[in-house]
């Protein structure tokens, strides 16, 4: 049983940004039958229902390759990007960068791979900006540590705030069509965004590091260092 019904077929696409809650998104999505994938990847195919592009650096590719006709209003898929729902959550560069080195401490193997040698976060960063300084690529090309102006944001109606998603959500269903009844939606955000003492991560140089390399993330959605 559910408070949320389907009241209309909606065409939508959400941009999946790594650590910024899209799989919690996704489950719920799914959860509230909203189809979400990809009808075909030929030329011309256009997409039914819901379309997730998923991952850092090759969302923009990923975009470019299934949906190579998006801008061209004369053509299917044009249409139906002009019409679709395009949505994505952005996060505070701070906030992420923490949540993308506890996923490594978590997978020993991953840490060795993506930032090679470094035990604390403090160590993350300074090879981050080390990376930054040298125009290398951040952390191997992971997508968590990718920066998410660097994605086709740009495209998409709305950009909502991971901090502020539990409030935003019931904006998001009303536009995919859903009915939240009389019953408040279901809770599963509880716990997205929250703060679990990020801020012990940081000292002075893991501030200022974060704020030069994520700089135009910090500039872009209007984030401030942490106090």
């Amino acid at each position: 049983m559910t408070s949320l019904e389907r009241t209309g077929s909606v065409d939508f696409f959400f941009l999946h940004i790594p650590k910024n809650a899209g799989r919690t998104i996704e489950l719920t999505l799914r959860r509230l039958g909203l189809s979400t994938g990809w009808a075909g990847a030929a030329d011309c195919a256009v997409p039914s229902g819901g379309v997730l592009i998923d991952h850092g650096p090759t969302a923009k590719a990923q975009l470019d390759a299934l949906l190579p006709h998006r801008h061209d209003l004369e053509h299917p898929q044009g249409e139906w990007y002009a019409r679709a729902f395009k949505f994505a959550v952005v996060r505070n560069p701070w906030d992420r960068a923490v949540s993308a080195w506890r996923d490594l401490l978590e997978w020993r193997h991953e840490r060795l791979n993506v930032l090679t040698g470094a035990v604390t976060f403090r160590d993350g960063c300074a090879q981050l900006l080390q990376q930054h300084r040298a125009g290398l690529p951040l952390a191997n090309n992971d997508p968590r540590f990718g920066r998410q102006s660097d994605l086709p944001l740009g495209e998409m109606n709305v950009l909502i705030r991971l901090e502020n998603l539990s409030s935003e959500w019931s904006r998001v269903l009303r536009k995919l069509g859903v009915d939240e009844g009389e019953l408040r939606p279901v809770p599963l955000f509880a716990s997205v965004g929250r703060k679990e003492h990020l801020l012990d991560e940081f000292d002075p140089f893991t501030l200022a590091a974060i704020e030069e390399v994520y700089g135009a993330d910090v500039t872009a959605f209007g984030y401030q260092r942490p106090s």
